[in-house]
């Protein structure tokens, strides 16, 4: 291959890697958002419907199982969230390897440990609001 075949290749493979950063950064932001947004939907419903509370109240089970489906919720976002993490830190590290422009350029689209964390942490706040809620309904 000549240095332009390469240096082609280099640029088609940086632009993939770096489109694939982008999503993974702005699919963590919506993934995040859309946990965010059902564990709100359910602290509010479980604090205004009276009919979710005389529901809770009578049936102790379902209480316990909603209380589940809000812990397994935020289960699974933390693993999600992780598995992001980890695949936006390997693609992070394959363009660097490309050695294609600094690093200073596109740092900003790697998902951090700071990044997860606010997110995990908001949405720990949340499902325990909307467990709390729940618990005391049942």
């Amino acid at each position: 291959m000549t240095n332009s075949q390469l240096n082609n290749l280099s640029k088609q493979e940086f632009d993939l890697l770096y489109e694939t950063l982008c999503e993974i950064q702005e699919d963590l932001a919506d993934g995040t958002a859309k946990v965010a947004g059902f564990l709100l939907l359910a602290t509010g419903w479980f604090a205004t419907s009276k009919n979710a509370q005389d529901f809770l109240e009578s049936d102790k089970v379902a209480g316990y199982l909603a209380i589940a489906a809000l812990a397994g919720t935020f289960i699974f976002y933390v693993c999600a969230s992780m598995k992001i993490f980890l695949i936006s830190k390997h693609t992070f590290l394959l363009l660097k390897q490309l050695h294609f422009m600094p690093t200073k350029y596109y740092e900003s689209r790697r998902v951090d440990v700071a990044t997860i964390a606010i997110f995990v942490v908001g949405n720990f706040v949340l499902a325990v609001l909307a467990g709390c809620l729940t618990w005391r309904l049942i």
